[in-house]
């Protein structure tokens, strides 16, 4: 009996060893499973969704200065290709790569003042530039920088625009910095912009009639004249010094001087005190300053004897360019004449109408 009894604990302990054994395999093993499934789950959400690339910061353009595209206004119109540098290259390129250029992106990424005015720019071009150096001085300072060094006269145009649109005043004060700077090349910058603004702009205006008075430099002095082209008002007293300026002008060795001195008396006075200097320039050794001295008399209020056998003068001078005498029988329309003098210019005005 005993031992019957102990057989069977004997094999109820075997059973209940087994039993967990199967407990224990059958929980590993699920065990096992469920990471593998998690591992394989992981993966694949790895394996579809990629980790973004880093942002390289981009190298700049390599020479020039150059303006961020980022602060100009959108726009769909692209700049002239020779005015952008692209880098959509590699940015890992060293910066003296060349640059690439893209006429079809609406904006690149630099505008290269150095080669701003190469080619024409739409009012549109120009407008975009104008908004985006409007609110930001340093860049107004490379413009400035480039327009003093610039001596093109299609680049000198379009910078004098970009420039006048800082408003009148700073322009004003800009171009008076440059012309009283002792450089030639600064000062021929600054009466382009000042040309610009005196007829409209006062305080440019009488800058520009300053330096006319005083300076010594001809290529200068020829470039302040031109600069007063378009006439406008003085006080008085400063109307009357550069009159006579004028007049002293109309004698100077230079031919480009004495046009220009002469041309002015006819813009800009209206006193018959300079009739006697025009009428003495219809007889200048240059064809250029008996031109000019002809339109001008024809500006003048003022008609005296002198001016009239002057402009006779030349009208029957049949050495004289035909423009000139033309011009003269058009200014002596003003004139009242004898019948022999009007048979005399209606003879000539016939002869000269005549095909050659």
């Amino acid at each position: 009996m005993a031992i019957r009894t102990l057989i069977n604990a004997g094999s109820f302990l075997v059973a209940g060893l087994l039993l967990v054994g199967v407990i224990v395999a059958t929980n590993w093993y699920l065990k096992g499973s469920a990471d593998n499934s998690a591992a394989d789950a992981s993966a694949g959400i790895a394996s579809s969704n990629p980790a973004p690339a880093q942002n390289t910061p981009q190298t700049p353009a390599a020479s020039g200065t150059v303006l961020a595209a980022a602060e100009l206004p959108a726009s769909t119109a692209p700049l002239p290709s020779n005015t952008l540098a692209d880098t959509s290259a590699d940015t890992q390129s060293p910066v003296n790569t060349p640059e690439i250029v893209s006429s079809q992106n609406p904006l690149s990424e630099y505008i290269d003042f150095t080669t701003l005015g190469d080619n024409p720019l739409s009012d549109d071009e120009l407008k975009r530039l104008a908004d985006a150096l409007a609110n930001d001085p340093a860049l107004r300072e490379q413009l400035l920088a480039e327009f003093r060094a610039n001596t093109d006269p299609e680049r000198v145009r379009v910078l004098v625009w970009l420039i006048g649109q800082f408003g009148e005043e700073q322009a004003t004060q800009i171009g008076g910095e440059l012309i009283f700077s002792g450089d030639p090349v600064s000062q021929q910058a600054g009466l382009t912009l000042l040309g610009e603004l005196q007829p409209r702009v006062d305080a440019a205006r009488e800058m520009v009639a300053s330096l006319v008075m005083i300076e010594p430099n001809t290529e200068v002095l020829v470039s302040a004249l031109d600069a007063l082209a378009r006439p406008g008002e003085l006080p008085q007293g400063s109307q009357e010094q550069l009159t006579n300026r004028f007049v002293e002008l109309s004698t100077h060795d230079d031919t480009r001087m004495r046009a220009r001195a002469v041309a002015l008396l006819g813009r800009w006075s209206a006193d018959a005190n300079v009739t006697g200097t025009l009428v003495d320039s219809t007889r200048d050794t240059q064809a250029d300053v008996r031109r000019n001295a002809v339109y001008a008399l024809a500006q003048l209020s003022s008609r005296t004897t002198a001016t009239r056998d002057a402009l006779l003068a030349v009208i029957q001078n049949s050495d004289e360019v035909a423009e000139t005498r033309q011009g003269a029988i058009n200014a002596i329309k003003k004139y009242s004449l004898d019948s022999d003098q009007q048979a005399i210019v209606d003879d000539i005005n016939v002869e000269l109408q005549r095909p050659r």
